[in-house]
């Protein structure tokens, strides 16, 4: 299980620092990076950054309702798998009272928030601020779906799954 926290949040910190490195002001290559970046890796439900109004650029005004964005323009793209293998983007729901962005922005800290319920699909978040100058900016984050991660623990052998459960079922009686 180590193994696998660490990837994930391995790529998610590189995702946070991508961010803080960035020196254009693109938020089509930031999309597109961030679609990369689930592309490569089926496991990963959904890559995404949220930034603060108009942290990314000063310019939320001329992205209102823009793939991406929510109705006041801010910049929060999230490429994801909540509907099926293929990958759309939609603006982050609910951000500013969700623990995967407020824990964040509150702490400054790197944050993995207990399994939780995102449009339907238990998951779980590999949560990293993005601070620059002392000056928080946003998170960037990863979800990876808790039933993914049970098929990379248990592996995909049915007869594992099936072992397994019964191995659990007679350790706890």
């Amino acid at each position: 299980i180590d193994a696998f926290v660490s990837k994930y949040d391995s790529i998610a910190e590189t995702l946070a620092a991508s961010q803080l490195n960035y020196g254009g002001h693109s938020r089509l290559e930031i999309q597109n990076f961030l679609k990369e970046i689930a592309q490569k890796d089926k496991n990963i439900l959904g890559s995404w950054v949220i930034y603060e109004p108009n942290a990314f650029d000063n310019k939320d005004n001329q992205y209102k309702n823009k793939v991406g964005h929510d109705n006041t323009g801010r910049f929060l793209p999230y490429w994801n798998r909540l509907k099926g293998e293929e990958l759309v983007v939609e603006p982050v729901l609910d951000a500013d009272i969700s623990d995967f962005y407020t824990v964040p922005k509150e702490t400054k800290n790197v944050f993995i928030p207990t399994p939780y319920i995102y449009e339907g699909v238990l998951m779980m978040s590999f949560c990293y601020p993005i601070v620059k100058d002392n000056i928080f900016k946003g998170v960037a984050g990863l979800d990876i779906s808790i039933e993914t991660v049970k098929k990379l623990l248990l592996g995909f052998d049915e007869n594992k799954i099936y072992y397994r459960k019964n191995l659990d079922t007679d350790l706890f009686r």
